[in-house]
C-alpha cells in the first residue's frame, strides 16, 4: 500500500469493528482477543470523552526505519494523517496513540491542536494507574508544563506526562466532557503561558497554577479496570456450587475471540499466547479469603494471577510442578492469565474454588470445612471434649469446628476435642477463648485447677483457660501445649539443657508479684500480667 509519492505502508492485514491494522512483520500475529482488545479500548476512549468518530482507526505497528518515515526518530508512537504508529519492539503505547487517534478525528474538530499539556492529558488520563512513590516526585509547576508545553518539550520535563494527566482527569471528574473539550477548543500551542492562564479561569473558575498540583490522585480508586492492567473476560460463577467456583476453560487458538498474542508486550514474543480473565472476590473490607485451583495446568504453560491495582506485580504462579493454591486475598478484581505457545494445541479445563466457610460447613458429606479447605473426616467424628486420636495427614477425626488437641506421639496427637475459636463468643457458654484458638473453662493459672490431662493455660489478659496438655516437666523438650501444668513452653536459645525443637522447652510460670522460681531460673519474665521464669 502507498501513500501518494511518500514511503509505502504495509497492507490492512486484519480488520475489525473500529479499527484497520497493518503489521511490517509477517510473524508479527494478531489474534483475534488482540482486535478484540483494541476495539473495547476505542469505544471506550469514544464514550470517556464523547467522540463520534466517522471512520475507522488506523494503527500501523512498523519496524523502525518504516517508523522514522512518518514520526520523529526520538519517538515510541505518534499519530499523522496516516493513522497512528507504534514501533514493533515498543508496543506498548498503542493504548495512549488510539487516544491521539480518536481525538484528531471528531466531528467536532480536532482536539489535537490545542495545548500540549491538554492533548497529551487526554491520552495520559486514560492510561495505566499508578501508586504513590516511596520517594515523593518533584512534580513540575504549571509555569515550567506551560512553557514545555508550547514548545513541544513536554516529554522532556520529568513527571510532566503525568502531571498533564492527572490534570486532564481532574477536570474531566470535576467539570464534565464538554467544558473540558471547550476548552481544548479555544486553546492552541502558540498561545503563551498567560494565555492559557486567562483562557483556564475563565472556563474553570480556578487557576492552573494551584490545580496542576492541588488534584494528583495515586492509587487504583475509581479508575477503570482498563487502567489497572485488567482486559479479560469477567467470570461468572458456577450455578448451583456450594462454594464461590469459577471454571477456566480455553484453547491456545488464535482464532477464538479470547486469544491473544503477545505481540504488544516488549519482547514481542508473538509465538506465544495469553487468554484473560478478571476474578472480582466479594467480601468484607479487612477480611482476607482463599482459592484452590482444581485440575492440571498443561505442562508448557502458566497460570499466574496478579490484582486489579496500581502495582502490576504477579502475585502467583501456577505451574504443574507447583501447589495449586493462592491465600490471603482482600476483596477486589484480581486478573488471571494462561499463557503459552500458540501452536502446541494447549487446552486448559480447571476450576477456581473458593474457601468453604466454617460456620456454614459447605463441604460435601463426608468432609468438613477447617480453616478454608474442605477435609475428608472419620466415619464417626468425636464431639466436644472427648478424646480424639488424629494422626498425621489422617482424616479429621473431631466433629467440625472442633480440633484435636494434645500431646504429639510422632505419628499424630492423642488428646481432646476442643472448640475452634477467636473470640469468646465463638465458644459454648461456660467457657473461653484460651491459647492456641480452642476454647476452654475458665481456671487459676497459679491454682492450676483444671480436670486431669487439662492445664491452666495464661493469656494476654491475664485470664487462664484449660487447655489440653502433655507431661512436659522442667526444661524438658517441648512443642505447643506439651508441657504440663504450670509450666509453660518458651522459645529461647539461652535456656541452658533447653535443646527442644526451636528451642522450646519447659519452664514454670511464676506469679509477678510473688515469684517462686527455681535456682537455674532465677528472673520472673512479665509476659503481659503473668510470668515465666528465666535465667
Amino acid at each position: 500500500m502507498t501513500t501518494g509519492c511518500g514511503p509505502s505502508l504495509p497492507e490492512v492485514d486484519y480488520e475489525s469493528e473500529h479499527a484497520r491494522v497493518g503489521v511490517s512483520d509477517p510473524e508479527l500475529a494478531l489474534c483475534a482477543g488482540n482486535l478484540a482488545d483494541i476495539d473495547a479500548e476505542i469505544e471506550r476512549i469514544d464514550a470517556t470523552y464523547e467522540l463520534e468518530v466517522p471512520r475507522k482507526s488506523s494503527l500501523w505497528i512498523v519496524e523502525d526505519e518504516l517508523y522514522e518515515d512518518f514520526c520523529p526518530e526520538s519517538s515510541s508512537g505518534c499519530v499523522v494523517r496516516e493513522g497512528a504508529f507504534v514501533r514493533e519492539h515498543k508496543t506498548g503505547g498503542i493504548w495512549h496513540e488510539l487516544v491521539h487517534d480518536r481525538t484528531g478525528w471528531t466531528e467536532g474538530g480536532s482536539l489535537n491542536f490545542g495545548h500540549t499539556i491538554f492533548t497529551e492529558g487526554l491520552a495520559v488520563a486514560l492510561g495505566r494507574a499508578r501508586c504513590e512513590p516511596k520517594v515523593a516526585w518533584d512534580l513540575p509547576d504549571a509555569q515550567t508544563m506551560l512553557e514545555g508545553g508550547s514548545t513541544g518539550a513536554l516529554k522532556d520535563i520529568p513527571h510532566g506526562y503525568f502531571t498533564a494527566g492527572q490534570l486532564v482527569r481532574w477536570l474531566l471528574l470535576t467539570h464534565g466532557v464538554q467544558a473540558l473539550k471547550d476548552f481544548i477548543y479555544s486553546i492552541d500551542w502558540r498561545m503563551s503561558p498567560d494565555e492559557v492562564r486567562a483562557h483556564y479561569s475563565a472556563a474553570f473558575g480556578t487557576s492552573i497554577d494551584d490545580d496542576v498540583r492541588d488534584h494528583i490522585s495515586w492509587g487504583a480508586e475509581g479508575h477503570h479496570r482498563f487502567e489497572l492492567g485488567c482486559r479479560g473476560a469477567e467470570l461468572e460463577p458456577e450455578p448451583d456450587s456450594l462454594r464461590p467456583s469459577y471454571a477456566l476453560q480455553a484453547t491456545l487458538d488464535c482464532s477464538a475471540a479470547d486469544v491473544r498474542s503477545n505481540f504488544e508486550r516488549d519482547e514481542n514474543d508473538a509465538s506465544e499466547g495469553r487468554v484473560e480473565w478478571v476474578l472480582h472476590v466479594d467480601g468484607e473490607q479487612g477480611e482476607v479469603y482463599g482459592f484452590e485451583l482444581v485440575g492440571d495446568v498443561p505442562e508448557g504453560t502458566t497460570l499466574e494471577i496478579e490484582a486489579c491495582d496500581c502495582k502490576g506485580s504477579f502475585l502467583s504462579q501456577w505451574l504443574p510442578s507447583l501447589p495449586l493454591s493462592l491465600r490471603g486475598l482482600e476483596p477486589g478484581d484480581y486478573r488471571l492469565v494462561w499463557t503459552g505457545p500458540l501452536d502446541a494445541g494447549h487446552e486448559l479445563d480447571v476450576s477456581l474454588v473458593g474457601d468453604c466457610d466454617m460456620a456454614l460447613q459447605d463441604c460435601p458429606a463426608g468432609e468438613q470445612c477447617f480453616y478454608g479447605s474442605c477435609e475428608p473426616e472419620v466415619s464417626d467424628p468425636a464431639g466436644s471434649g472427648e478424646p480424639c486420636t488424629q494422626l498425621d495427614d489422617g482424616p479429621l477425626a473431631c466433629d467440625a469446628g472442633l480440633y484435636c488437641l494434645g500431646v504429639e506421639t510422632g505419628v499424630g496427637t492423642e488428646g481432646w476435642c476442643a472448640a475452634l475459636c477467636e473470640l469468646d463468643e465463638d465458644c459454648p457458654q461456660g467457657q473461653q477463648c484460651g491459647g492456641f484458638g480452642v476454647c476452654g473453662d475458665p481456671c487459676d493459672v497459679y491454682a492450676q485447677d483444671c480436670d486431669a490431662g487439662y492445664a491452666c493455660t495464661p493469656r494476654a489478659d491475664q485470664q487462664g483457660t484449660c487447655i489440653p496438655h502433655g507431661g512436659g516437666g522442667l526444661l524438658d523438650a517441648c512443642i505447643a501445649n506439651s508441657c504440663g501444668p504450670g509450666f509453660s513452653c518458651e522459645w529461647d536459645d539461652e535456656l541452658d539443657g533447653c535443646d527442644g525443637w526451636l528451642g522450646g522447652c519447659c519452664v514454670p510460670i511464676c506469679a509477678l508479684e510473688e515469684p517462686a522460681c527455681p535456682e537455674a531460673l532465677p528472673s520472673c519474665e512479665d509476659l503481659g500480667g503473668y510470668g515465666v521464669c528465666k535465667p
